[in-house]
């Protein structure tokens, strides 16, 4: 799937899209915080416990379509997708450093691992060998280094 080149004036657009929303952001964080530090601190209680109960059914409604049958989840490494059995290799947590929520990245098998482990870490995931680099830039294993 090829992506058009977007011009300069409608990348410019998209810029100025983004910082008005992290603008707006802001300042619901700001109202939020002298919100509640003007309020009753038994009210702002109240409130707090109402905000935590609607987070909470915010997170069970995405899980439940997380793991629902229809969801979209694609491989982090080649981009397929495991809707029949949905029967992930490896499930890796990541926190996203802007909002400190946490997302798996998910990998169909051992193979699409190894490639993300040899981009991210520049070494071959060998199996049984283990991640570490010897002079020549082949990876062996801690075990080999003591013999």
């Amino acid at each position: 799937m090829s992506q058009k080149k977007l011009s300069e004036a409608q990348l410019e657009q998209r810029k100025e899209a983004i910082k008005a929303r992290w603008t707006m952001e802001s300042l619901e964080e700001q109202a939020t915080r002298t919100y509640f530090s003007e309020i009753d601190v038994e009210e702002g209680l109240a409130i707090l416990g109402k905000m935590r109960l609607a987070s909470q059914y915010a997170g069970e409604e995405l899980n439940r379509r997380l793991t629902a049958d229809d969801c979209n989840q694609k491989c982090h490494t080649c981009g397929g997708s495991q809707k029949p059995n949905k029967q992930w290799a490896l499930l890796r947590p990541v926190k996203d450093p802007l909002t400190g929520l946490v997302r798996n990245q998910v990998f169909c098998t051992i193979y699409c691992i190894a490639m993300e482990n040899q981009k991210d870490y520049g070494v071959k995931a060998v199996q049984g060998r283990g991640m570490v680099k010897d002079e020549q830039g082949e990876p062996v294993s801690e075990l080999d280094k003591n013999v």
